[in-house]
């Protein structure tokens, strides 16, 4: 019997992007053969055929899945809500299962990676973070504007948070461990977040900082330009909530 990993995707209108990131895992699976891996793909009611593309990528690559569906769009935090929660489900029925994986759906984040990752992570109440600003770090396609928002993000949160390991608040390409996970849904009711916009990444991890849990970080590889859907995230209004998050956190805590 070998050890299990949950790979979580939310995802909205992803389709073209879905076969190519489960062909990737594909070939990760072959070399990570001491994990088996379950996919769960948090749907947030995508127009297109992300479901059905995924289901079909899945069945043809031999690969273990699940879907959990949306009747509207919510927001990446709620996506989040869902993994979370079907992770904790798993794990009541599953003893063998270790790790959740988190990352984006589009294509830019490296499946790869999670082979690093494994070999970082140091306990299971533990994450490892793929960050941006690490020594190593390979980032192409992403524009000047979405650098400089995602710097001066990091930056400020370690600011307020400066027994984090990290200054990667806002990417999601993330491992956690099975016992954080498990003491996140107990702390917070079973919510895990409470922001639905793209301020759920650092919210998180700051809940998790606060349960004691340690940071690992490996060098991001990013791939912006083989991204094939548009960008959901909105700068301005995104930044605007990452600043308020801090107080607001604080005054709920």
């Amino acid at each position: 019997m070998r050890d299990k990993i949950v790979i979580g995707l939310p995802a909205y209108n992803e389709e073209k992007s879905i076969y190519p990131l489960l062909y990737k895992f594909s070939i990760v699976a072959d070399k990570l053969d001491e994990f088996e891996m379950l996919f769960l793909l948090a749907d947030d009611a995508s127009t297109d055929e992300t479901i059905n593309e995924f289901i079909r990528s899945c069945q043809l690559l031999s690969l273990p899945y699940k879907v959990l569906p949306s009747a509207n769009n919510s927001g990446l935090g709620m996506g989040l809500r869902k993994i979370f929660s079907e992770f904790c489900s798993l794990c009541n029925n599953e003893p063998l299962i270790k790790y959740l994986l988190i990352m984006d759906a589009d294509n830019t984040h490296q499946p790869e990676q999670l082979i690093q990752m494994v070999s970082s992570v140091d306990g299971m109440n533990n994450i490892v973070v793929a960050s941006r600003y690490t020594s190593g770090s390979i980032m192409s396609g992403l524009t000047t504007l979405r650098r400089g928002l995602s710097k001066v993000a990091g930056w400020y949160l370690h600011l307020w948070y400066r027994n984090a390991n990290t200054f990667d608040f806002t990417c999601s390409y993330r491992l956690y461990g099975k016992s954080l996970v498990q003491e996140l849904q107990v702390q917070t009711d079973g919510k895990f977040v409470s922001s639905f916009g793209f301020d759920c990444m650092p919210e998180i991890l700051i809940r998790s900082l606060r349960l004691g849990a340690s940071i690992v970080e490996i060098p991001l590889i990013l791939k912006y330009d083989e991204k094939m859907s548009a960008s959901k995230m909105r700068f301005i209004s995104n930044s605007l909530k990452i600043l308020l998050l801090p107080q607001r956190l604080r005054s709920r805590s």
